[in-house]
């Protein structure tokens, strides 16, 4: 017979837990206890494994799925130079938007980006001209996802007589959910990519990519977290098939700021739009197109139908050389606020000789004038 010792509380002895106490009925002896606790660390461990392997098997099941994808894909092919000829795809829209590239469309607020987007789509529903500039490509499957519009106003312009061939067109609003389309995130990417991969989309619109970034309460003028983005734009052409994509950034009213966002991927982008109103208190007056980028270089005017939003070209229109676009978007930074020579030349990523060069001859016509402030600076504003 075991006789089991008495332990005496007193002030400075810890109360005994019930499995720690030999007088209580469910004492546990120390070697025991030593063994159940092993075998239940060992089983905590076990269900660990298992729902590591659970997550793991899933992603797993994710890979594969995405391996088989890839493995429809046609790998690129060398071809040697005797074999090339001239392609007839060189253009989805003639001069403006090179045939497989990537187009970013710019301007601020009320500038009017959702009336381009808008006028093209119509565009390549119906193969009519954009802004005067032939559409080449036909029977096009057109996808759009909208950040920005309501439902209401969606369906007006879809209702607009203009658009046809409706069977083409698919629409994705996302207005208050920008998170079901975040692309950093993989679940959601590999969701999106098998949805854009069903429907067998030939162009798709993201319009705007501002709330992607804001949602995350990320600042859509800062590259850390723009450049990643827009790569996975490319991962998701890549994905789907698409092969002409058309996005736009939101760029704010301040100068400085429009001015981050509008070259802030310009190494990116094939081609960059932007968009300016003439006047800025006049919502539905005459705009200024601007497309610049690979094989592309042309300034429109162009207006609005203030009922529609649709927009037409007008009569003037100017072949830009580098130069050209160049003193174009000094004129667009400096049109709200005044900047000196060394700003701008910073925001376009050029030297300060060739913008005060450009300032010279902008002077000489006309188009800006200056205003001295300190000793020797001067700060130049658009008229």
């Amino acid at each position: 017979m075991t006789t089991r010792r008495t332990v005496k509380q007193t002030a400075d002895t810890p109360k005994l837990m019930p499995r720690d106490d030999p007088d209580s009925e469910y004492y546990i002896p120390p070697d025991e206890r030593a063994a159940m606790d092993a075998e239940d660390a060992e089983a905590e461990f076990e269900d660990g494994v298992r729902t590591k392997m659970a997550g793991k098997k899933e992603w797993l099941e994710v890979d594969r799925r995405m391996a088989a994808e890839k493995s429809t894909w046609e790998r690129p092919v060398w071809i040697n130079g005797a074999q090339i000829k001239p392609s007839n795809d060189r253009w989805l829209v003639e001069n403006l938007w090179p045939h497989s590239g990537n187009v970013q469309m710019s301007g601020y607020m009320k500038a009017g980006k959702t009336s381009v987007k808008q006028t093209l789509i119509s565009s390549l529903l119906t193969g009519e001209d954009f802004l005067g500039h032939t559409v080449l490509g036909h029977n096009l499957r057109v996808g759009s996802v909208d950040l920005e519009l309501t439902d209401d106003e969606i369906m007006d312009y879809l209702s607009d007589p203009e658009i046809r061939n409706h069977e083409n067109l698919f629409h994705l609003n996302l207005r208050d959910h920008p998170g079901w389309f975040d692309l950093m995130d993989d679940e959601h990417f590999h969701a999106t990519a098998e949805d854009i991969m069903a429907l067998d989309l030939d162009v798709l619109f993201i319009d705007p990519t501002t709330p992607l970034l804001m949602s995350k309460n990320q600042s859509p003028n800062d590259p850390e977290v723009v450049n990643p983005l827009l790569m996975r734009f490319v991962d998701l052409k890549v994905a789907t098939g698409v092969k002409h994509l058309w996005f736009s950034m939101q760029t704010p009213h301040s100068a400085r700021d429009r001015a981050a966002g509008t070259y802030l991927t310009g190494a990116w982008a094939d081609v960059l739009w932007n968009v300016m109103m003439k006047n800025k208190d006049d919502l539905t007056g005459p705009r200024k197109f601007k497309a610049w980028g690979r094989g592309v270089g042309l300034l429109h005017d162009v207006t609005m139908d203030s009922e529609t939003g649709m927009l037409t070209a007008g009569d003037y229109v100017a072949t830009l050389s580098g130069t050209e676009s160049r003193r174009e978007d000094i004129l667009d930074l400096i049109m709200d606020e005044p900047m000196r020579p060394v700003t701008i030349a910073a925001k376009l990523g050029v030297s300060k000789n060739t913008i005060q060069n450009d300032l010279d001859m902008l002077l000489e016509t006309g188009d800006i004038t200056r205003e001295k402030v300190g000793g020797q600076a001067w700060e130049y504003l658009a008229n």
